[in-house]
């Protein structure tokens, strides 16, 4: 009797997107793919390891499994697993640890092996291949309509709150001719929205086709009927031409989130992130914002890093509300092992980062309040996810629904925005469209 297997994701869209990839793994396998952990006879975590909050939810999970399955064996991958795997071995009631370069192993593992920890360091020296790259099997969209490519992983920064680089290593980067190939599977299987993902995208290279927006721009000019999105990007990567090419392509998704973790240009300083001249940096925010008003311009912040003044903290919700975000990741600064800024002085009060997050988020959420009203009686398509209500998403990363409406689910809709309703202050608005040309 084939093993039952189910999966379970924290952290980052890569990590998420890596699990989607290990189910069919595991599928092409022989392996079952449970639909909850009481049906399972394996659970497989892929842990994050970006902030203690985080690392705190994979164990809390492992007791979960335990309590609602305890027949249950536990297979541990990802970040966490990666950093401390012995350590992890020795206290946690895991069957199998196994570090992120062998995780695409996983299946082979399990069935190979009672128990054991499966781990290979990051060898700076070594050619690696990316790994667990998703698979656009056929009918695959009957489920999902965006298809997430992953076309690089690690990165070569040294921000100094960020443990990725010792959990991810250093970047790498799918060959250009095999991203080509497994995007037009992708169109060809029926998605209509391509992702490309990865630990830091804008660090992707080829050899021979250059980097991330040399690639954008030959993958925009394939024949489709498709649209490209982008996940995070480094602020330090995104120029007037690379923008350009964002606002004028009809094919990529007008939709720019940034990792700018703060918009004091002292902060970015002590994060050894520091944007060379900030001033024009705000200056090409302000361009998109007035040349696209529509494109959504999202972003992820840290609050509270060491030594950060209200004045600086108050830098960063002056900006926000001046370039125009729709959209905002917070985190509160947390401690993380071998970083240089876990040795950093003036750590901030945890009461006071919550009072920042909070406030921050307050920001954002009225800057997007702004942002959707002055698209009212606008004109947006959306890629149909869910039916009755008829749900999708907008090129800029607006969720709207559409009511007494039916298509099918992975079609274009052009509505018109006419309202939004907010539930609650800290809830995303429920945005309401109607069909163009309908009354």
């Amino acid at each position: 009797m084939p093993y039952s297997v189910y999966t379970k994701s924290f952290g980052c869209r890569t990590n998420q997107e890596e699990v989607f990839s290990l189910n069919y793994y595991f599928e092409q396998q022989g392996y079952k793919i449970a639909d909850n952990i009481k049906n399972a006879d394996i659970v497989v975590i892929n842990s994050c390891l970006v902030t203690k909050e985080a690392e705190s939810k994979v164990r809390r999970y492992i007791n979960f499994v335990l309590r609602n399955n305890q027949k249950a064996k536990i297979c541990l991958t990802g970040c966490m697993a990666q950093f401390y795997f012995w350590e992890i071995a020795k206290k946690l009631p895991v069957t199998w640890v196994v570090g992120n370069i062998l995780k695409e192993k996983i299946p082979e593992i399990i069935y190979n092996n009672k128990n054991g920890i499966f781990y290979k360091e990051f060898d700076n020296k070594e050619k690696q291949a990316i790994s667990l790259i998703n698979i656009p099997h056929k009918n695959g969209f009957s489920k999902r309509t965006r298809f997430f490519l992953k076309i690089q992983e690690g990165c070569n920064n040294n921000c100094s709150y960020c443990i990725v680089p010792y959990v991810r290593g250093r970047s790498i980067s799918l060959g250009f001719k095999k991203l080509k190939e497994i995007f037009i599977t992708a169109l060809q299987n029926g998605y209509k929205e391509i992702v490309l993902t990865g630990t830091h995208i804008g660090q992707y290279e080829d050899p021979e086709y250059g980097r991330l927006q040399n690639i954008l721009e030959i993958l925009s000019n394939i024949q489709g009927d498709f649209r490209i999105r982008l996940s995070s990007l480094d602020p330090r990567e995104l120029n007037k031409s690379f923008a350009d090419l964002i606002i004028q392509s009809n094919k990529i998704c007008k939709h720019i989130h940034l990792s700018i973790q703060s918009l004091s240009s002292s902060i970015l300083e002590k994060m050894n992130r520091p944007i060379k001249d900030f001033e024009k940096f705000i200056e090409l925010l302000l361009y998109i914002k007035n040349k696209c008003p529509s494109l959504g311009l999202g972003g992820d912040f840290i609050v509270g890093f060491p030594g950060e003044s209200e004045k600086e903290f108050l830098e960063t919700c002056e900006m926000v509300l001046e370039t125009g975000f729709a959209f905002g990741h917070i985190f509160k600064f947390s401690l993380r092992p071998k970083t240089y800024a876990s040795k950093m002085t003036n750590q901030i009060k945890e009461q006071e980062k919550t009072k920042r997050s909070e406030k921050l988020r307050d920001i954002i959420f009225l800057s997007q309040q702004k942002f959707i009203k002055n698209l009212f009686n606008t004109e947006q398509r959306i890629l149909v996810e869910k039916t009755n209500p008829i749900s999708g998403l907008a090129s800029n990363y607006l969720r709207i629904n559409v009511l007494d409406y039916y298509i099918e689910k992975n079609c274009w809709l052009d509505v018109i925005i006419k309202d939004y309703i907010q539930k609650g202050d800290k809830e995303a608005p429920y945005i309401l469209g109607r069909v163009k040309n309908q009354q």
